[in-house]
This record gives structure tokens, sequence and C-alpha cells, in this order.
């Protein structure tokens, strides 16, 4: 499981840092920073043969088009590192809610639940999605896709709908 602590007081004059991810269509077995150089990844705003402008970039000779998604408003995008810290145990609300045979290991005693702590590395108010030869559709692209769902399902699970509850106290 993994917790999040929150940034610490910045000075007004010393914002978080900003930052513009990018979910490229391959895996690198790399998970740590490099030095990126601009011979190897430098997307430029062009115009297709329509005419329209797109975002391309090439990585390992391949053609990329890319799509930014914006952060809606309300939300916040954030980059986070998952540290080493485990959250102390006392620290840990238990949920009395979940069954037993969730927390209970195989000999029928409480599973320990580790809990690493993550850390606000910073911010981004917009991410670069690429697709091979083809700017990317939100509705054919799982990526896409899941974001903007999981934006919806989360601001229907925590947002809060007046008028829904007002219709409810109508009815009431």
């Amino acid at each position: 499981m993994l917790a999040t602590r929150p940034p610490p007081k910045q000075s007004s004059s010393k914002p978080s840092k900003k930052y513009t991810p990018n979910l490229i269509p391959c895996r690198i077995n790399y998970t740590a920073p490099i030095k990126i150089e601009k011979r190897y990844w430098n997307p430029k705003l062009t115009k297709n043969a329509k005419g329209k402008e797109e975002l391309v970039a090439y990585f390992r000779g391949r053609r990329l088009i890319g799509r930014k998604v914006k952060v809606p408003e309300g939300w916040r995008g954030v980059v986070l590192r998952v540290g080493e810290e485990i959250m102390p145990r006392e620290s840990i609300v238990e949920d009395e809610r979940l069954g037993d045979e969730d927390e209970e290991g195989d000999d029928g005693e409480e599973r320990e639940v580790e809990t690493k702590m993550v850390d606000e590395e910073g911010t981004f108010d917009d991410l670069t999605v690429w697709g091979h030869e083809c700017l990317v559709d939100a509705s054919g692209d799982m990526v896409v896709r899941g974001i903007e769902e999981w934006m919806g399902w989360a601001g229907a699970i925590h947002g809060c709908n007046d008028e829904n509850n007002m219709e409810d106290e109508k009815s009431n």
C-alpha cells in the first residue's frame, strides 16, 4: 500500500518543479533518472499534410504523434516518488469494515500490510500521450480512456452534486 505525505510548506518564491509527463507506446526497462539529450528526444510542433498542427517526435527511428491531455479544472497532476520509508504501524488506521479474509493469512493470523510513504516531486498541468504514426484517439487508446474514466469515477465518488441532493431532499 502507499500513503502520500503532504508536500513541505514552500515559500511563494520557490514553487514546486513543473513536469510534462510523456506516455510513449513502448516499454523501457529502466526506472532511474537519465540526462535526455535533444538529439534523442526533441518533440516539435509541425504541420501535417492537411495543414493541421501536430506534435511530432522520433524515438529510435520511429515517428510518434502526440496528443496533449489537460488536467481538468479542480484537479492537480502530481509526480510522486515511492520511498523506502515505511509508515509506522501506530499511524495506520484500521478499517473495521474489511472482512477477516482480506487481512488474514493462511494460518488465520492477521497479515501485516506494509505501507510505504510517497513524496511529491513536482506537478504538471498536462501530459502528452504518443501514438505510432497517428494521433491517439481517446475512444481507442486504453491510456487516455483510462485516465478520463478514472477522473470521471473519482469525481462521482468524491464529488458533491448539489442538483441531486436538492432533488433527494424534495422527494423526502
